[in-house]
């Protein structure tokens, strides 16, 4: 991942986002706010300034977060003597010597600043000042040098993309190499399947043996008759039929036009999270809810990419102006918003909102607490500097899986996604943070989600008789 560089045209309102964090007058009483929160929101608030990519995000929350998780622990299983806030201290330093990695422009002007001002707040001793900075800067450079070389290659993985495409000439239902001006361009997120997972096995291994029966439909057949049917009016532009409504849920989950819309798929999460934990929530409990948070989402966007580039189906303005064996070509069918990206099947945003929504229902049911209403606002969502009204407004959910249902229909009145591809999608997602919450605390894995076993119990007892496993634990 590359280290994004500040564009002058967002410095002010990125300073004036810092300024209010400090300052801390946007928190009220009955808002979680801690160390992790608040380095949570500030590098949200970075992400959407900036326009962020959505996979770049993804890797920036999730190895913050995850360090946050390790100096934790190494605290925890260590014999340095530490208290709640020696534990503040290193998770500030975890999150600090993160993001200079990625965002190292803004080391003296962002990152310092906020660092120094939750250290003075703490009130440390020198001893534990020390013991907090060598934990937390310990375990966040350990955890980002394993993750070097999680996109290596990614060039090549273009270039044998673009080679596939211009030389082939594509059967119905087959991806379609072309770009709109303006729009994003095809091929765009190629490589994203290739990226190293922390939990997942090979995405490809994943869902040749696990994920058998999810696949786009045949074309022409049965099923894909059903799936034309079903988004040629709710996805195109002229329809007479569409509202207003519709329109904010194709803009809110896309990350665009209208003003209100999500920076990232992540950025919601984040949102929820503060708008459902209770203000009582402790230190630990928010940064492993946030560290299974983003590495299910960054598990299941490789994952999800994976498929579609390996299923290679074609989006629906190309499905509906170039026709099929059963379809007339409709030549003046447009999408809601123009987007060729990538190929269609299955949906990452479907993938994503189910990996999230998966995570937080799990974290509630184990603290036998009910999923309460909540809204969520589009853009950036730390305090912000602009207070004018967004453009498409607060939305209100009453449960998790009305998140989903809500992504779900975006994503087709937009015009990007067939239902079974948003349906599919979904399913996927849940697997995925199925998957990550039952091995979370096993070793391996293609980068595993462990700190060094030195900041760790571990365990080994031998079989009571043959025939019996014993295997090697660790206490987290």
């Amino acid at each position: 991942m590359e280290a994004i560089v500040m564009k002058s045209s967002s410095t002010f309102a990125l300073l004036c986002v810092l300024a209010l964090l400090l300052d801390g007058s946007a928190v009220t009483a009955t808002t979680i706010d801690n160390v992790a929160v608040q380095w949570n929101s500030l590098l949200q608030s970075i992400i959407c300034t900036r326009g962020i990519l959505f996979n770049d995000a993804s890797g920036y929350l999730s190895q913050m977060h995850l360090a946050q998780w390790h100096a934790l622990l190494a605290l925890k299983n260590t014999d340095r003597c530490s208290n709640g806030a020696t534990e503040e201290a290193a998770v500030a330093y975890a999150s600090r010597a993160v993001l200079v990695q990625y965002l190292g422009f803004d080391t003296n002007t962002i990152l310092d600043p906020f660092l120094q001002n939750q250290l003075e707040s703490l009130d440390l001793s020198a001893s534990q000042k020390k013991t907090a900075k060598e934990i937390g800067e310990v375990v966040a450079l350990r955890l980002v040098q394993s993750r070097v070389g999680g996109d290596l290659g990614k060039d090549f993985v273009l270039d044998a993309v673009t080679d596939a495409l211009d030389e082939s000439t594509p059967a119905p239902g087959i991806y379609r190499y072309q770009s709109t001006p303006g729009a994003a361009p095809s091929r765009l997120f190629s490589q994203l399947g290739q990226t190293k997972t922390y939990v997942l096995p090979n995405p490809v291994a994943m869902r040749k043996h696990f994920l058998k029966k999810y696949k786009p439909p045949a074309v022409p057949s049965k099923e894909w008759d059903t799936e034309y049917n079903q988004l040629k009016d709710i996805g195109r532009a002229d329809w007479p039929g569409r509202t207003p409504e519709m329109d904010n849920q194709a803009s809110f989950w896309f990350g665009g036009p209208k003003k209100g819309s999500l920076c990232t798929q992540d950025s919601f999460w984040n949102a929820a999270v503060l708008a459902l934990l209770p203000a009582g929530t402790s230190l630990y409990d928010t940064v492993e809810l946030y560290a299974k948070l983003h590495v299910s989402i960054h598990d299941a966007i490789v994952l999800g990419s994976s498929m579609q580039w390996a299923f290679w189906f074609w989006r629906p303005p190309t499905a509906y102006k170039t026709g099929d064996p059963g379809h007339a070509p409709l030549p003046n069918w447009n999408a809601w918003l123009d987007y060729n990206a990538h190929p269609e099947y299955p949906s990452l945003t479907a993938v994503i909102t189910a990996a999230g929504a998966s995570v937080v229902q799990k974290y509630f049911d184990r603290k036998s607490m009910k999923v309460k209403p909540f809204t969520v606002v589009g853009g950036s969502l730390g305090p912000v500097c602009d207070t004018s009204s967004p453009g498409i407004g607060p939305r209100h959910y009453d449960s998790l899986s009305a998140v989903v249902k809500d992504a779900q229909l975006g994503r087709m009145y937009a015009g990007h996604h067939f239902n079974v591809s948003v349906t599919d999608g979904a399913e996927i997602g849940a697997i995925v943070s199925e998957y990550v919450d039952m091995h979370w605390t096993e070793p391996g894995g293609p980068s595993g989600v462990l700190p060094d076993a030195a900041y760790l119990s571990v365990f080994a007892r031998v079989p009571s008789k043959a025939g019996k496993s014993s295997d090697i634990t660790y206490k987290v």
